[in-house]
């Protein structure tokens, strides 16, 4: 499956809001795809962004990685949602 992350360094400034819907009922199925996303997302995004997924990320490397923080809004997320900051 191509990805169009490769070409996301262009856009002209850092966004705010990020979202992925892997789409994969198999959540550790979807762990290389994020994994591709979670690599350029600091640098797309400006520092208190959000980025929500429907796949914990730590799932990639075992933690959360120093870029993102996790944020609980339990109201909002359960356990469908994850919602990380841009540190």
């Amino acid at each position: 499956m191509p990805s169009t992350t490769p070409s996301a360094p262009r856009l002209p400034r850092r966004v705010a809001l990020a979202h992925s819907d892997v789409g994969l009922k198999d959540r550790q199925g979807a762990v290389p795809v994020v994994a591709d996303i979670i690599a350029y997302l600091p640098q797309l995004m400006m520092p208190g962004g959000y980025y929500i997924s429907n796949v914990d990320i730590a799932l990639v490397h075992g933690e959360v990685p120093t870029a993102f923080r996790r944020r609980d809004f339990s109201e909002a997320t359960g356990d469908q949602y994850h919602i990380y900051e841009i540190v």
